[in-house]
């Protein structure tokens, strides 16, 4: 049976052809493996504009604390204290409300007498499910309450995250940009490749 890379040879697809729909499944082609096989192969590959937008976005966000007022900067940190409490309390409730369901029935579990020695096992494995889904689901430990903070400490704090952000793009953006010159190497050695062997080798 003909594979997505091989069915066309019944159609006279030559050799360049079938090495580069095979080469989509090497890294250096491996974003276009959800294209269509008969898409072209490019010369050359070139950086998202993803880490740039990244990075504008940082900048631009940058450049609104930089100007915001202390005034301005206690108003945002009071909204945003007050949003995360809320979620916070959200979270914490339905974590309680999930324990005294999985603990109701375990209740029920401890309660209910297997009616025969085969159903033991069966009665083990339904306490070792919610005992395990309690400890998961309902651990509230690592959860903790949102800290409010005055307004120079808020502006701080954001204006750390924004230079991290534009830090971690500018680095992800450089990697980018190393590896979309190798993948362009890659592609054009083979299709140099190709060219050279076209005597050797049927089209």
């Amino acid at each position: 049976m003909p594979t997505g890379y091989t069915y066309k040879i019944r159609e006279g697809m030559g050799f360049k052809e079938f090495t580069l729909r095979c080469a989509r499944a090497f890294g250096a082609l491996i974003t276009m493996r959800d294209a269509p096989l008969d898409a072209e192969v490019p010369d050359e590959f070139k950086p998202d504009d993803y880490y740039d937008s990244k990075i504008e976005e940082s900048k631009a966000r940058l450049s609104e604390l930089e100007k915001m007022t202390l005034e301005e900067a206690e108003i945002t940190a009071e909204e945003e204290y007050q949003k995360a409490m809320t979620e916070y309390k959200k979270v914490i409730g339905e974590r309680v409300e999930l324990k005294e369901k999985y603990t109701a029935m375990l209740k029920k579990v401890d309660e209910w007498t297997p009616p025969t020695p085969d159903h033991r096992e069966l009665k083990n494995f339904m306490r070792d499910q919610l005992i395990s889904s309690i400890n998961t689901d309902c651990d509230i430990s690592y959860y903790l309450p949102p800290k409010e903070c005055s307004a120079n400490e808020w502006l701080e704090d954001n204006k750390k995250k924004c230079i991290d952000r534009i830090a971690y793009f500018t680095k992800e953006k450089e990697k980018e940009e190393d590896r979309c010159v190798k993948r362009t190497e890659w592609v054009r050695a083979l299709k140099q490749s190709l060219e050279q062997d076209s005597e050797n080798i049927s089209a």
